[in-house]
C-alpha cells in the first residue's frame, strides 16, 4: 500500500493542501488544537426537514471561532454537459455558501475564510494568532 501525503484526499479525509498547511501552521505556532471537520448547526433543519450537516474545516467551539480554507474541489465542479471537464462553481453553490455563512453569524460564530494563497503566505496564521491573543486578553 502506498503511503499518503497529508494533503491527499480520501473518502474519510476531505482535506485539501491549504487545510493541511494551515493545520501545520496552527501546530507550529502553538495555538489551541482545533476540531477539524467540525459538524455544527445539527439542531437546525433545512427546507425539507433534514438535519443540516454543515462542517467547518477548523473550529474552536468553546470560542465559537472557525476557519475555512476555500479552494480545491469546492471552487470547481465536473460538468456533465462538457464531458467531465472542470468548470467554475455556479451561482447555486455560491448562494449555499452565503446562506451557510449567514447561519453561522446568526448562531454567533466568527468565521475566518481563506484562500490557499493566504494560507501559504502566512496571512491566515497571523490573523488566527490575533484572534487568540485578543481572546486571551492580551494586546494584539
Amino acid at each position: 500500500m502506498k503511503p499518503r501525503s497529508p494533503s491527499s484526499r480520501s473518502k474519510g479525509s476531505k482535506r485539501n493542501e491549504g487545510e493541511a498547511i494551515l493545520a501545520h501552521h496552527i501546530q507550529l505556532e502553538g495555538l489551541p488544537t482545533p476540531e477539524q471537520q467540525f459538524c455544527w448547526a445539527k439542531h437546525l433543519r433545512n427546507e425539507n426537514g433534514h438535519v443540516r450537516m454543515f462542517r467547518f474545516d477548523f473550529a474552536w467551539p468553546d470560542l465559537k471561532v472557525a476557519a475555512e480554507v476555500d479552494g480545491g474541489k469546492f471552487m470547481l465542479r465536473r460538468s456533465r454537459a462538457q464531458k467531465g471537464r472542470l468548470v467554475p462553481v455556479g451561482q447555486h453553490n455560491h448562494r449555499d455558501d452565503l446562506r451557510r455563512g449567514n447561519i453561522a453569524a446568526l448562531e454567533g460564530w466568527r468565521v475566518l475564510r481563506y484562500t490557499p494563497d493566504q494560507v501559504m503566505s502566512g496571512e491566515a496564521i497571523r490573523e488566527l494568532k490575533t484572534v487568540f491573543l485578543h481572546d486571551d486578553g492580551e494586546e494584539s
